[in-house]
């Protein structure tokens, strides 16, 4: 994702089945409900710390790692 990308909106992601990894830039400041829901290929997420109270909302499988940068 781009460095200058301030958001992600509801459902951005959904069902992409390609999506296997992604780092979510600093300069996001907000992401949007179900953003990620069906990504079942994805693994691993990396998502800054001040991103935590989205982190219930994302939509993402259970057994995503998630690393809180």
């Amino acid at each position: 994702l781009p460095s200058s990308l301030r958001s992600i909106g509801e459902s951005a992601f959904e069902n992409c089945s390609s999506l296997t990894q992604i780092s979510i830039p600093s300069s996001v400041t907000s992401i949007g409900n179900n953003a990620f829901y069906d990504c079942y290929s994805l693994s691993e997420l990396s998502i800054l710390k001040s991103l935590e109270p989205y982190y219930e909302n994302l939509g993402i499988p259970s057994d995503t790692s998630i690393n809180k940068i």
